[in-house]
């Protein structure tokens, strides 16, 4: 959908941002934030389908004689009657989108102790000559997963010559040909280490259209957090899986990376996959928004413990609890704001103690635009919050990624086709085609498509000049860009000036913070502050 929808009269029926009585949502016997999902309404939405007897489902498997597999849904393999019925078992009944695959009551993903450290090895010997590009193409896919959710995916080079399923030195191997016809398997995170495999053939096309195997690998390592295919919900569709025990996290989304485009429905279909603005929720909704520190302009810093999800601001060299986990949480000038677990309601800090309020109900994300709190609701629209009011107001359609700069609010319309710029109130379309939007100071930037490119907006007109290449992070502090290398290896700042960047440090896992550039370490959660001024960083420490 355009984000020309934006321009559409600012009304709507079934309300769920909206002014409500003020109460403290804080659960002292719980010690967390109050979940409020949206789970019984999605629920409603999607209905039931029929279900398909284990002999129904067993026709549906394609054999696979290079790998001795039988293959479900195009890019699962299962091998032998008991995995096969585990599947049945495990995966089918009722279902909806983004979803993610259930094992007895609970979600199958990854725990909090491994989300953050997925490692992986390539197998060099598999992809010979294609090795590199295999490489480059993991960083971006992953990349692309890790700037929408909570996750981090390693790299573990050492492993690369030994990189079989007997390797436990890392969680899955990347190894090559995937059973055909399919260019791509995957795993769920539930399986054994001599299933976690990622599954890869090389088309020599994508060597042309970089598009294509990083979606490929988006796709498949959707399945690697634990996420099903959407074309399953299609009724009447040949991909139709009407028995999946799948759980809801989002609405049924044609656009969804998880959405096979030669399956009924989908309207992905630009060439490549990418993460809709449902999968982008649905991963936040499983695994948290990637945020896990936030400063403000009085120099408060909050930051989400990596062992249970809690959130801890820092006073001198205290840290003090003030939330249990929450789906995500930001910072408006000296305000914490969050939003509680699974699609919770949107909250307010009050400064002390664990004493939030709620200014709104259930919400998909939240985001800072034109220096106000907004949020999402489950259609996509965009909302305001007016803090002064304690009121929402609606002034947005549905968009891939919503990027602020100072003076300005840019969208990037749900096929990522477009991007469009809301000032004075009014939504102007400024290019487009690009895979996601970064804001600094009073300038934004766009990484193409491809993910190879980095532009920047002119500030007029759709012009957009090229400032760098790929990247692992982009990331805005204070005035400037930063940026985090493929592999992880280096931090860049931009000059502001044509393709020049400068060298600011070493190896890092993320990058975090809105008026400060804060990093953290690759193998532990320990925080570091940086100096623009002395270009050194100062470790901060961790609660």
């Amino acid at each position: 959908m355009s984000l020309a929808a934006y321009s559409r009269p600012f009304f709507v029926v079934g309300l769920l941002l909206g002014p409500i009585s003020l109460a403290g949502c804080y659960s002292p016997e719980g010690d967390t934030l109050e979940e409020d999902t949206a789970e019984e309404e999605l629920v409603a939405t999607a209905g039931q389908r029929p279900l398909l007897s284990y002999e129904e489902f067993r026709e549906t498997l394609v054999w696979a004689p290079s790998e001795g597999v039988w293959v479900a849904e195009g890019d699962i393999p299962l091998r032998g009657e008991e995995r096969i019925r585990q599947f049945y078992e495990d995966h089918y009944t009722r279902s909806g989108a983004l979803t993610v695959r259930r094992v007895g009551s609970s979600n199958n993903i990854w725990s909090r102790s491994d989300r953050l450290n997925l490692t992986y090895c390539v197998s060099q010997s598999a992809f010979t000559t294609n090795y590199n590009s295999v490489v480059d193409a993991m960083h971006q896919a992953a990349a692309a997963w890790e700037n929408a959710a909570n996750v981090r995916f390693v790299h573990v080079v050492a492993q690369d010559t030994n990189c079989t399923n007997t390797n436990n030195n890392v969680k899955f191997n990347v190894t090559s040909p995937a059973p055909p016809p399919s260019h791509g398997f995957a795993f769920y995170p539930d399986w054994s280490r001599e299933w976690r495999q990622l599954m890869l053939t090389w088309d020599p096309a994508w060597s042309t259209d970089w598009r294509q195997p990083i979606g490929v690998i988006m796709h498949e390592l959707g399945h690697v957090l634990g996420f099903d295919h959407e074309g399953i919900h299609v009724p009447g569709s040949p991909c139709e899986d009407p028995t999946s025990t799948a759980e809801l996290v989002t609405e049924y989304d044609s656009l969804s990376v998880m959405h096979r485009p030669t399956c009924q429905g989908s309207t992905n279909t630009t060439g490549a996959f990418f993460l809709s603005q449902r999968d982008i929720e649905g991963a936040q909704a499983l695994y948290e928004a990637p945020t896990n520190v936030a400063d403000t302009s009085s120099g408060n810093l909050y930051v989400r413990k990596r062992s249970d999800g809690d959130i801890y601001k820092k006073s001198g060299s205290t840290w003090t609890k003030v939330s249990g986990p929450v789906q995500a949480f930001l910072t408006i000038d000296n305000t914490l704001y969050a939003l509680g677990s699974s699609f919770g309601n949107v909250l307010k800090y009050s400064g002390s103690g664990t004493t939030w309020t709620t200014i709104g109900g259930s919400a998909n994300q939240i985001f800072v635009c034109e220096g106000a709190l907004c949020a999402t609701n489950a259609d996509g629209d965009v909302y305001k919050y007016n803090d002064s009011l304690n009121s929402w107001s609606m002034f947005g359609g549905p968009g891939a990624t919503f990027e602020s700069t100072t003076s300005n609010l840019f969208a990037l319309s749900a096929d990522q086709d477009e991007v469009w710029r809301r000032s004075g109130g009014t939504w102007t379309n400024v290019g487009g085609g690009f895979a996601d939007l970064f804001g600094s100071g009073l300038l934004m930037f766009g990484v193409t498509r491809d993910r190879q490119t980095l532009q920047k907006y002119s500030g007029s007109g759709s012009v957009w000049t090229t400032v760098g290449g790929d990247g692992r992070q982009w990331h805005g502090a204070g005035a400037a860009l930063y940026g985090l290398m493929s592999d992880g290896s280096a931090v860049y700042r931009y000059t502001g000036s044509g393709t020049s960047w400068d060298y600011v440090g070493g190896p890092t896992a993320r990058l975090y913070g809105k008026h400060d550039l804060y990093g953290t370490e690759v193998n532990a959660e320990d925080i570091w502050v940086y100096d623009p001024g002395t270009n050194s960083w100062s470790y901060v420490g961790k609660p």
